[in-house]
């Protein structure tokens, strides 16, 4: 059943895409959601910040994403400024004065899926905390922050 529901996912994502069969996208931003939570200092903490999985994208064009991105969150409330973090720029980073491993790494998605540079130039692989997802304020910011970190991976 598995191989059935991404067959037909594929489908329709290069139909959206409007690709021919065989050529792969130019760009493919995938936006899913994500609840982690770690103990950290002996507590147990929800994770707030943006993991991208990517494919396709050479590091300066990452870090470039990432500065830009730094950027525009600045002036936005804490409670919505959550930090991003990249596969491979970030494989673990600081969280709360704590060492946390990268996690969502869409290796499935590269090894066997949509990430592959046969379906997808370049692909992103983004998983939302909950700060971005929980109200019409953080939803609003995230479809910011998404169209943002696209525009600078074209």
């Amino acid at each position: 059943q598995g191989e059935r529901v991404y067959g037909d996912y594929q489908t329709q994502v290069d139909r959206a895409g409007r690709m021919p069969a065989g050529r792969p996208l130019k760009l493919l931003v995938e936006v899913h959601g994500h609840a982690r939570r770690e103990v950290l200092g002996g507590q147990r903490v929800a994770i707030q910040v943006i993991e991208m999985a990517t494919s396709g994208i050479d590091l300066a064009t990452l870090r470039a994403i990432q500065a830009r991105y730094d950027e525009a969150t600045r002036s936005l409330p804490a409670a919505l400024r959550v930090p991003l973090r990249i596969d491979r720029l970030d494989p673990s980073y600081l969280y709360r004065g704590h060492r946390v491993r990268f996690h969502f790494t869409a290796l499935a998605a590269k090894r066997s899926g949509s990430l592959r540079p046969e379906k997808a130039a370049r692909g992103l692989h983004l998983e939302l905390p909950s700060a971005l997802r929980s109200t019409a304020q953080g939803r609003q910011v995230a479809a910011q922050l998404v169209a943002l970190i696209a525009r600078g991976a074209e």
